[in-house]
């Protein structure tokens, strides 16, 4: 796999020093790995031999045609994989390189940490980089906590022509917002819904949740988990989810995959992403910082696709199990109801028909 890095960042910061440790391990990984970055950069004191290859060039303060087109260039030579913009600026720049030169997968990792100007429409590209929503061309609502999946039910009973997919955190789905899992599962609303699993409820200080292993130190546990967590595939599938699937961050392009599929599949649809939370649940638990969990995630899983998924708990440091576990087919709760109605009500039913108006 080749990955093009791209970052305006020219001092020796923390999120620099994640980027470069990101580079190492994947040249160690036997992937071809470039970075485009300001002559300036500190990071380009650390590149000669390391097998990262480097592009350069100037970057203004704000949006530069000019160097745009030059990471378009880079892209050309390189042919990349995956570009990584690591900076809301190299975002933008990496938008606009789209236009001169084909980027297939475009990942970005940095929030916006500066005022959003609304007269200036690059800004406003750039201020959207800290949601999930803003990585792909799509709408997006964000949601009561706890409650994304009634919201997305919500909308695709009033537009079943709609694709919709709510992505959510381990606490959100299955603590606070479990029973509307479980339900959502078992009628098989054709919804899809993504998982960031980082084993902790990671944005209020590091508590046990759910889905939180045995013997896990966390806030709320200090001298360690005792309750027992939940299996949340084997969760999924008990409900009745049509399909699920469990990956890590670490597996980038099997993810991408069953991403992909989970579009073309009719009914409910469930992907764990393992997801690392370095600050609170690997520090707390020594188990070192973002690379590390990488590495972890490289030494422990096993791809086992077709595996019960009783056989798929997560331990604090035991194998992990990961591939896709569950490809049914069952109908869907709009095909249940029409069935039901028709059965019933015969020639006086009418199926509903949807019409939406943009304005």
């Amino acid at each position: 796999m080749k990955i093009l890095h791209v970052t305006e960042s020219r001092s020796w910061s923390g999120g620099t020093v994640q980027l470069w440790n990101l580079c190492r391990a994947l040249v160690q990984g036997g992937h071809e790995t470039g970075l485009f970055c300001p002559p300036e950069a500190e990071l380009l004191k650390h590149t000669p031999g390391s097998g990262v290859r480097v592009w350069t060039k100037p970057m203004r303060e704000d949006y530069d045609l000019p160097c745009a087109w030059a990471l378009a260039r880079a892209v050309r030579e390189f042919r990349p994989d995956i570009v990584h913009a690591h900076h809301p600026k190299a975002h933008a720049l990496a938008l606009i390189a789209g236009f001169f030169a084909p980027i297939p997968k475009l990942v970005v990792s940095r929030r916006v940490s500066f005022r959003f100007k609304p007269w200036n429409p690059f800004s406003h590209l750039k201020y959207r980089t800290g949601r999930i929503a803003a990585y792909a061309n799509l709408d997006s609502f964000h949601t009561t906590h706890g409650r994304a999946i009634p919201f997305a039910t919500g909308l695709k009973l009033s537009n079943p022509e709609l694709q919709v997919v709510v992505y959510s955190g381990d606490g959100d789905l299955f603590a606070i917002g479990g029973n509307h899992f479980i339900h959502a599962a078992r009628r098989n609303m054709d919804i899809k819904v993504i998982c960031v699993n980082n084993l902790t409820y990671a944005m209020t200080g590091g508590q046990t949740g759910p889905a939180t292993p045995a013997e896990v130190i966390s806030a709320t546990s200090p001298y360690g988990v005792f309750e027992p967590s939940f299996n949340l595939v084997q969760l999924a599938e008990a409900a009745g989810a049509a399909y699920v699937a469990r990956w890590t961050t670490y597996h980038v392009k099997q993810l991408a995959r069953s991403m992909e599929e989970v579009l073309h599949k009719k009914g409910f649809c469930f992907i764990e992403v393992l997801s690392p939370c370095p600050t609170l649940y690997q520090r707390r638990n020594k188990m070192g910082d973002g690379l590390d969990a990488m590495k972890f995630y490289k030494q422990v899983s096993k791809v086992r696709n077709g595996a019960p998924t009783g056989e798929c708990t997560i331990t604090r440091a035991g194998e992990i199990v990961v591939g896709k576990f569950v490809d049914r087919d069952r109908p869907d709760y709009m095909e249940l109801l029409n069935h039901q109605m028709t059965e019933t009500l015969g020639d006086r039913y009418a199926t509903p028909e949807v019409t939406c108006s943009e304005g």
